[in-house]
């Protein structure tokens, strides 16, 4: 048994830009399908707006969830994909984007028909409670 030496390498992480973007993860429960693609590649998902309470409401085809906005516990950091070796013992990773909060949809969709209502009064996203 021959044990190898231990090597440190150094990863030092940067900013892409002083200003960092700010990105939100959305958290879906359950299964999302096209019937017309196998893969959803390049394809939008739906719309997504907020409600006179700020709380976000999704709208896939003739479906509506409202979700809730939560704080993560603990950020996390978007990178680029490969890390540029600057000698051999540093890396550096160039950062893109810092996750603070998550938008969870875990309710079952709504069927809505959008723009009608028994009244014959168009309606709007944020009116949906």
């Amino acid at each position: 048994l021959t044990l190898q030496p231990t090597v440190n390498m150094r990863i030092i992480i940067k900013a892409e830009v002083d200003n960092l973007n700010e990105w939100c993860i959305i958290e879906l429960q359950g299964t999302i399908s096209s019937p017309i693609s196998t893969t959803l590649h390049e394809m939008s998902l739906g719309k997504m707006n907020f409600n006179n309470d700020g709380r976000p409401i999704l709208t896939i085809g003739n479906h509506i969830i409202t979700g809730t906005k939560q704080k993560l516990k603990k950020p996390l950091i978007v990178t680029k994909k490969k890390a540029i070796d600057i000698d051999g013992t540093k890396k550096e990773l160039k950062v893109v984007a810092i996750i603070k909060s998550k938008i969870v949809f875990k309710h079952r969709p709504r069927i809505v028909l959008m723009n009608s209502s028994p009244s014959g009064n168009k309606l709007r996203l944020s009116q949906i409670k």
